[in-house]
């Protein structure tokens, strides 16, 4: 309980506007290479200056020219949870936090220089989801036009989760429901079948194969495995 009360705290502080609360620090960073044909550049903002976790404002540029793609979590919240702001972290932020077995503070107003994985960074080899990537673009429900994944890190036995956007004229919108809303470096993808098999979390947990329509909009089938 006290994790969220502060989390809900520091939120409010970085993202109300008060003239009572200090300015959120920023921390700027670009991509040195282009990622999926985008040059990336971005803002974090830590929940405070020892933070790994924050809230973000992605730009995805074509290299090639037209329009720019904006990705923001700032202010927003996870689905069904209001006090529980959407969280960005990743693998680039850790390493410039952790540095030396100790925690170097972010400087408001820095600018770092991030790399992006190759494809050969996965949590097991039959994985397409890059495991240290802070984002990724991939074609989770098979009708053809890549979703936009956002990395939670979290490490965990099962290795990440991946929140899942569709990426519309009018921006990214989340993508709901299961399979999609349980999406980790264990979901295993038959594009050939459009098939999703979700993973086991524990031995409460169900594991399902998920047929998906041709549209990426439907499940038609869920086939509880035995």
């Amino acid at each position: 309980m006290n994790s969220i009360i502060l989390v809900i705290f520091l939120t409010l502080r970085l993202f109300s506007g008060s003239n009572e609360t200090d300015p959120p620090i920023k921390v700027n960073f670009v991509y040195d290479e282009p990622v999926s044909g985008y040059t990336v550049t971005g803002v974090f903002y830590p929940f405070d200056e020892e933070s790994e976790t924050g809230q973000v404002e992605l730009r995805f540029t074509p290299v090639g020219g037209g329009k720019t793609l904006v990705f923001s979590n700032i202010g927003k919240h996870k689905a069904g949870h209001r006090d529980w702001p959407q969280k960005f972290t990743g693998k680039n932020i850790c390493d410039r936090l952790f540095q030396n077995d100790r925690r170097v503070p972010f400087v408001d107003g820095e600018t770092l220089h991030w790399h992006y994985p190759s494809a050969q960074n996965r949590f097991w080899r039959e994985s397409p989801l890059l495991y240290d990537a802070e984002f990724q673009f991939y074609d989770v429900d098979f009708d053809g036009q890549d979703e936009f994944l956002v990395n939670d890190y979290e490490k965990a036995h099962y290795g990440n989760g991946y929140t899942v956007y569709e990426i519309t004229p009018n921006g990214f919108v989340l993508k709901t429901g299961k399979p999609f809303d349980h999406i980790t470096n264990l979901t295993e993808f038959y594009p050939d079948k459009c098939q999703i098999v979700n993973p086991l979390y524990d031995d409460t947990d169900d594991r399902y194969i998920y047929t998906i329509s041709k549209d990426g909009n439907t499940v038609t089938k869920a086939v509880k495995l035995q």
